[in-house]
């Protein structure tokens, strides 16, 4: 961290730890991470506040299923050439890194893929993509752009310039010498009257004044933004392609549709508006970026951008029937604008529908009253959400009565609570170790371990207590299951 005198770090990730460091003379973090049980990779973002400025820190952690993540994305190098890094992150046994352009270099060390692009002698842009393969079907592009080279100039020298005169025998003497008479040459044009003018010289472009290299272009591989696309699998992949030779200046999305429930309740629900500036985000930062979308820095100045909406699709299921279109006007540093919009017929007819969630403590029958004899046991219920978690709530009943109003209100606790939307019982919620707001919503597998609140059942001696977890996802399934406790430490 550099000129950050003073600084707070903010991270709402419980399997994050920020520890303040010095390297150097400079201030540091450093990251941990605890071990990601789940399948798929999770990511979270940490936010670092000085007095001036703040700044964002993406980390991502793989699950156990095979992953391969790559970034950046893409590449952009002068015509001198140059060398750059892609980072590779997975966990398999071994990668292949390649290109087919002759011009690029890869090298793999620990860090990931070295490229090394050389320099450009043509006159015009040129491009490549690297491949990253893996014996699992996994893969990656990075696509390479290098701008194009100047012209060569004429090497100094002789020049030798061919005419040809046409003379008789009559006009050469005994020397050799070319005679003209007087009387055979041709009489002189008039002046113009123009001659007398000061010659203009022509005005050379400005070597500083920057090149219109094109206007920006948005396109879906494969389709036709200007027809309607019959949306009949949430689980399609959606990916845009976006190119700005002139580098991105602004890029905003505006969401249209005729369904009210869709932009009410599905928007609402993950912390976005039908307006969203991805080149300057604002306090919606966080919820964009948490469906993936890029943001700020990641769009800004960027010549190219791959718009992936693939995981916002299940969002779609409540505008059954009804349009949605994703409207994107971009604007380069050139001054070009161009609108182009993805227009979505939602005809899911339950297509798309990736299963019912599951909650599960593994070893035990959620039906069945469990003895607590122990209150340092293990207690972790496994939560699965195929289609995504919408709302998670939890509520604490108890026949108990200081259970209840001791134990739960002496750590700010109420007796539902809500994973999903804590509100400001966020810290007490979080300080058990439960998961909330972003840490549920949007995920398809989660723990809910209430380990470290089991010594709190002390005072429900001979009392049962049970704690019924209510779970929706994004496809509208609902399933309740309840942790049903019968006390008795003794």
């Amino acid at each position: 961290l550099e000129n950050c005198a003073a600084w707070e770090v903010e991270n709402q990730a419980d399997w994050i730890t920020i520890e303040k460091i010095t390297i150097g003379t400079n201030p540091g973090l450093r990251v941990s991470v605890e071990d990601n049980s789940a399948e798929q990779l999770r990511t979270a973002t940490v936010y670092v506040t000085g007095s001036e400025a703040r700044a964002a820190l993406t980390v991502t952690q793989l699950g156990f299923a095979p992953a391969l993540v790559v970034e950046p994305k893409s590449l952009s190098f002068e015509s001198a050439g140059g060398e750059a890094t892609v980072k590779v992150t997975t966990n398999l046994d071994n990668y292949n890194a390649t290109c087919s352009a002759d011009w690029i270099t890869l090298t793999k060390d620990a860090n990931g893929v070295q490229v090394v692009a050389a320099a450009n002698p043509a006159t015009e842009e040129r491009k490549a993509t690297i491949e990253i393969t893996t014996n699992y079907s996994l893969s990656a592009t990075i696509q390479i752009t290098q701008t194009a080279g100047e012209p060569t100039p004429p090497e100094e020298g002789d020049i030798t310039l061919d005419f040809v005169i046409d003379v008789t025998v009559s006009d050469i003497d005994i020397n050799g010498t070319i005679v003209v008479d007087e009387n055979d040459r041709e009489p002189a044009e008039e002046p113009d009257e123009d001659d007398d003018k000061p010659i203009t010289p022509p005005v050379n472009p400005d070597p500083d004044q920057p090149s219109d290299l094109g206007a920006p272009t948005i396109v879906w591989e494969g389709h036709d933004l200007n027809e309607w696309f019959e949306l009949t699998d949430s689980s399609i992949k959606v990916a845009l392609n976006i190119a700005a030779p002139n580098k991105i200046k602004t890029l905003v999305v505006d969401i249209i549709s005729d369904a009210a429930a869709f932009q009410q309740d599905q928007l609402q629900g993950v912390g976005l508006d039908t307006h969203l500036d991805l080149s300057n985000p604002g306090e919606l930062r966080e919820a964009i970026e948490g469906l993936g979308f890029p943001a700020g820095e990641n769009v800004v100045g960027k010549t190219e951008l791959v718009f992936d909406i693939t995981d916002f699709m299940p969002l779609m299921v409540v505008a059954e029937d009804k349009k949605v279109e994703f409207q994107l006007t971009l604007t380069d540093e050139f001054g070009h604008t161009v609108v182009t919009s993805l227009k979505l017929n939602v005809n899911l007819e339950g297509g798309g529908d990736l299963g019912a969630p599951t909650i599960v403590w593994e070893g035990h029958d959620l039906n069945e009253w469990f003895e607590l004899t122990d209150s340092s046991i293990k207690v972790a219920l496994n939560i699965t959400a195929p289609n995504k978690i919408k709302t998670l709530v939890v509520d604490i009943v108890s026949d108990a009565a200081a259970f209840q109003q001791d134990q739960l209100q002496g750590v700010g606790l109420d007796t539902h609570l809500d994973l999903s939307n804590p509100g400001e019982l966020r810290d007490a919620i979080e300080g058990l170790g439960f998961p909330v707001g972003e840490n549920v919503v949007g995920k398809t597998e989660l723990v809910f371990d209430i380990t470290d609140f089991m010594p709190l059942m002390v005072v429900a001696e001979d009392k049962k207590v049970e704690f019924r977890l209510t779970l929706t996802d994004e496809f509208g399934h609902t399933v309740v299951e309840g942790l049903k406790l019968n006390v008795n430490l003794n």
